[in-house]
């Protein structure tokens, strides 16, 4: 079964880069890009992570998808599952 996410990034390496490790972790999951018409998000948390789940849940909440937002924007690149760092809000 394919999991439909809808990525919460408008950086198309850092998407890539998701479904690498997602896909190295053995799931079978389809990426969606971030509509250009629904807002990236306001980045009001006091955390990376708060404001990641910000934007997926206004993400999910915009386009009726399970969407997916990486709180770590300093990692310049993901080794493993391990250092994705993510949230996930069906």
């Amino acid at each position: 079964m394919t999991l439909r996410l809808v990525v919460a990034t408008a950086n198309p390496d850092k998407a890539r880069e998701i479904e690498a490790v997602l896909r190295d972790s053995g799931l079978d999951v389809d990426l969606v890009a971030r509509p250009d018409e629904v807002p990236e998000g306001e980045e009001t948390g006091a955390t990376l992570e708060e404001n990641a789940r910000l934007k997926a849940e206004a993400l999910r909440d915009a386009t009726g998808l399970a969407a997916l937002a990486r709180s770590e924007e300093h990692t310049s690149e993901l080794q493993s599952h391990s250092d994705l760092v993510c949230r996930l809000l069906l």
